[in-house]
């Protein structure tokens, strides 16, 4: 999902406060306050190594019955810097999976067809992240790589029916994720987990209440709040941190999973979810550190958790993402 915060005004006190420590630390106002604003240079590059993982654990087992892992880096280069905006690219490599944690061939299969994948979007001149503008040629790519993960999977069914089956629920698919709402939808996870949170200001002891909007798949729009919460202030580390807790309003949440399983074609799950015994929740928090001399990522831990209630059976998924920069 992708979100958007409401947070136009503080725009305007990060434009009226002098930085108390000269320019060396511009995001540093005081001992105690920052704010978090971007200083790129045009040519600048990063990288850093994502390890993602997800756990589906049913009715409070200790054991999850199912855990996959994914580890992979991107590397993000300022392509273009204007008064207004800058122009970033994003690129893909080095997919790994542990051995212990392979579960799902097929997801493994599309992962590591985003070796090479790049993705270019613009934020504002704060760095928080505005859009993809690259969206047509990843349309054609991401054609191009389910048409190879159909031929990598064609030999596997022993029926003719499974076959078809599958390939019409990709081709279905393709037709869905490429769609320009989607693919906004479909690759601005890893972006926004960087960029989510820039051009605010932020004091310690003080949390920021905020209002958000979710732009989803199939151009679903859900509201949300959460609050940012700024942690630690290290002028010799060159680092703060901030905590960020978020969820979508309930109401609305049910309405988009039903969405959601229609989309996808779950025509049973869709009717589970009119149930008045159906309930669904979902939460993210998120732990980062920039830098105070330039607002790059240092680190970021994101951790949502969506649980599912039908009937006497609830499912708890939780989406674990450690991103840190290498270079």
């Amino acid at each position: 999902m992708i979100k958007h915060l409401k947070l136009a005004l503080l725009g305007l006190v990060i434009f009226c406060c002098v930085p108390l420590y000269g320019q060396e630390f511009p995001n540093l106002l005081a001992a105690n306050r920052v704010t978090t604003v971007a200083y790129y240079e045009m040519g600048e590059a990063r990288t850093f190594h994502v390890v993602n993982s997800s756990t589906k654990t049913k009715n409070d087992k200790s054991k999850p019955e199912k855990e996959e892992i994914v580890e992979y880096d991107i590397v993000i280069t300022v392509l273009e810097q204007e008064d207004s905006s800058y122009i970033m690219e994003m690129v893909y490599s080095n997919f790994t999976f542990p051995e212990t944690k392979r579960d799902n061939e097929l997801n493994e299969a599309i992962a590591q067809l985003s070796e090479g994948l790049k993705i270019k979007y613009a934020t504002d001149e704060l760095g928080r992240y505005d859009s993809i503008i690259n969206k047509a040629e990843l349309s054609k790519d991401l054609k191009l790589q389910i048409e190879e993960v159909i031929s990598l999977f064609d030999g596997t069914f022993e029926k003719e029916e499974e076959k078809e089956v599958f390939s019409a629920t990709m081709n279905y698919l393709v037709d869905k994720m490429t769609l320009p709402e989607n693919i906004e939808g479909l690759y601005a996870e890893d972006i926004l987990n960087i960029h989510g949170y820039y051009g605010i200001e932020l004091t310690v002891g003080k949390p920021l209440q905020i209002e958000l909007n979710y732009s989803t798949l199939n151009n679903f729009v859900l509201a949300g709040t959460g609050t940012i919460t700024l942690n630690t202030v290290n002028k010799d580390a060159d680092a703060f941190t901030f905590i960020t807790s978020e969820a979508p309003n309930k109401e609305e949440m049910n309405a988009y999973i039903k969405d959601l399983f229609s989309f996808f074609k779950m025509d049973n799950m869709k009717e589970k979810a009119s149930l008045s015994e159906f309930k669904f929740s979902s939460k993210a928090k998120t732990k980062f550190t920039l830098e105070l001399s330039t607002g790059w990522l240092k680190t970021a831990t994101h951790t949502s958790t969506n649980t599912f209630t039908i009937g006497k059976d609830t499912i708890k998924m939780v989406k674990k993402s450690v991103i840190k920069e290498i270079n």
